[in-house]
This record gives C-alpha cells, sequence and structure tokens, in this order.
C-alpha cells in the first residue's frame, strides 16, 4: 500500500501471527516494525522515517554586458555558505555541498567587489537542489568640496573616476555615485588651474568624502621693447638687450626688442625695463597673474633715449695752388 497524502495507510486480508512492517521512500531511510496481529483485529502502527540527507549545488556568475544580449561571465572564489558550512567557487563559478538535512536553508553567496546575495532554498531528502547567483558589482558615493585660490570654492570642476564624470556646482560640492569599490583615482580638472588626481579606497554601499583645493595655472608674460625716435617723422624701433625684470626675475630683449616669461605663478607683479642712458615712459608695470581662463599676458614697453648730436660732414680739404714762375 502506499499512504495517502494526510500520510494514512491501511493494509488488509493480513495473515494472523507474528508480522514484520517495512515502510519506504526515495527521499526517506526505509524503516521496519514488528507487529503481532490476532483474527479479526484491526491494529494501529505509526512510524516516523528519517529524511535521506540532499545537496545543493550551482553556479555563481557576474554580468558582463546586457546589450545586444545579456552576457554572463563565471566568479571563481566566490564564498558560499550554507549553515554552519563554507566553500568557493572553481574556476567555472560551480560549488557543491553534499549531505545536506531536508528542509529549508539560506545559502549565501559573497565576493569582495559584488553585492552579497542570499536565496533560500527546500532541500528534499535524497534529493538535488540547484541555487545559483547572478552577482552585481557592489558600488559606492565619492562627496566633497573643491576650492581655488584663497579657499574660495570653485565651480565649473570636472571630477572624474572609473568612467564616471560630474562638475561642481557654485558653491564647489560634487557627488559621483554608482562607483566600483576598492582603490579608485580621482581627477579634479579645470581650465585655469592644475589638474589634481587623489586616491581613495571604497567599500560597498559606503560613501567617502573627499575634498580638493587646486592651485591656479601658470601664467606667461611677453611683451616688446621699442625706443621711441622723434628725428623727422616719430617713430619706433626695437631695442636688442634691454633688461626686463619680473618679480625676480630677469631677462633681456632679443634683436626683435622681443621678450617673455613662461611659468609665472598666479599673483601680483611689478615690471621694469631697463637700458643704459633711457627711461621706460610710463614707468614700471603693475600685473596681475590669475586665472579666468587667461594665463597669457602681454606687455610692451617705449624707451625715451636722448637724441645722438649729427655728426658734421667733414669740409672738404682745400687743393694747395702753385705758382709756377
Amino acid at each position: 500500500a502506499t499512504t495517502e497524502n494526510n500520510g494514512q495507510f491501511g493494509l488488509t486480508g493480513i495473515p494472523v501471527g507474528d508480522l514484520t512492517v517495512t515502510l519506504s521512500h526515495r527521499n526517506y531511510f526505509a524503516k521496519t516494525l514488528s507487529v503481532t496481529l490476532a483474527g479479526g483485529e484491526t491494529e494501529e502502527l505509526n512510524a516516523v522515517l528519517a529524511s535521506r540527507p540532499g545537496s545543493v549545488q550551482g553556479t555563481v556568475q557576474r554580468i558582463l554586458s546586457v546589450k545586444p544580449l545579456p552576457s554572463l561571465s563565471p566568479l571563481r572564489g566566490a564564498k558560499v555558505t550554507l549553515g554552519r558550512r563554507s566553500m568557493t567557487t572553481d574556476t567555472y563559478g560551480k560549488y557543491q555541498f553534499s549531505d545536506v538535512p531536508a528542509g529549508r536553508h539560506g545559502v549565501l553567496a559573497e565576493l569582495t567587489g559584488f553585492v552579497t546575495q542570499l536565496r533560500s532554498v527546500d532541500v528534499e531528502g535524497g534529493g538535488s537542489s540547484i541555487v545559483s547567483f547572478t552577482l552585481k558589482p557592489a558600488t559606492a558615493t565619492i562627496t566633497g568640496r573643491v576650492t581655488g585660490a584663497k579657499n574660495a570654492a570653485l565651480p565649473g570642476v570636472t571630477v572624474a573616476a572609473a568612467g564616471s564624470r560630474t562638475t561642481t556646482y557654485k558653491n564647489g560640492q560634487y557627488s559621483l555615485t554608482g562607483l566600483p569599490v576598492g582603490k579608485l583615482k580621482v581627477s579634479f580638472s579645470h581650465r585655469s588651474y592644475v589638474t589634481k588626481t587623489l586616491s581613495v579606497t571604497l567599500e560597498g554601499g559606503g560613501t567617502e568624502e573627499l575634498n580638493a583645493a587646486l592651485k591656479l595655472l601658470p601664467g606667461s608674460v611677453e611683451g616688446t621693447v621699442t625706443k621711441l625716435s622723434l628725428k623727422g617723422a616719430p617713430s619706433m624701433s626695437p631695442v636688442k638687450s634691454a633688461k626686463v625684470t619680473l618679480g625676480y626675475r630677469s631677462t633681456r630683449t632679443d634683436k626683435s626688442g622681443k621678450y617673455r616669461f613662461s611659468n609665472v605663478p598666479a599673483g601680483c607683479y611689478q615690471i621694469t625695463v631697463t637700458y643704459p642712458e633711457c627711461t621706460a615712459i610710463g614707468g614700471p608695470r603693475n600685473l596681475d597673474v590669475q586665472g579666468g581662463g587667461r594665463t597669457e599676458f602681454s606687455v610692451d614697453f617705449g624707451l625715451k633715449c636722448p637724441e645722438s648730436s649729427p655728426t658734421p660732414s667733414p669740409r672738404p680739404t682745400p687743393k694747395p695752388k702753385f705758382s709756377f714762375f
């Protein structure tokens, strides 16, 4: 006979005397009981069967891409936990637990850099259950403030990390979300400031604060030094080897009267020019090298020099006169 849905069974027409009754099920260990039957009587016989252990197996994968079709890749070394037992996936992302008691169990899959996933499974005695996982990359968030000159909030800074980017607001604040966990490099760039790169270590689900202070880009200063001539029609001619001084740096003009200073840090400077016996028209100049997208500055000087007196033309030597007697 076979038990009903309620576990009840009945056997009739059984001979009287001492008998053995065997109860068996594919998912349970068989059990044998003894019973003594008398003629015309009905005997009640109950039994509790012990479940055979089952197994739980599966694969742990990750999503590589979703377009044009979903693409999965096995995850090696993922930790899978069932009850008090743990194991790691093989090269193909597979795992298997044997001798798992029948009943409901929780199975946990985890790997650094991915979101931990928990699933439940009902294990039948003697059966094999499949529980597979598709882990999503764990993400984190970076927030912070970017400042520029005089520690002032700096808007319009591009903040980039791991293929994601954003721009700072008017108050210099920014936020980058959906970043992969682990060690990342974060860059801060602006057209008027030196690009800065910082490192940060992110944990899944966390928010890390990362502030940055940027320095203004160095500028350049160039110009031409000319000399005023009032002979005839007024004209300007280039001055070679005039000394031009910017702060603590000096240079001399070339044959075209030109000069140039490169890599000038942001700040206020006085620029002067000197040349023997000449004075700069307008005197020294004040210059403010700062950001705002402008890094090149042009400052020209005109010199006033004493006019040289014209050299008189030599008089012709009179020819001697000879008298013949």
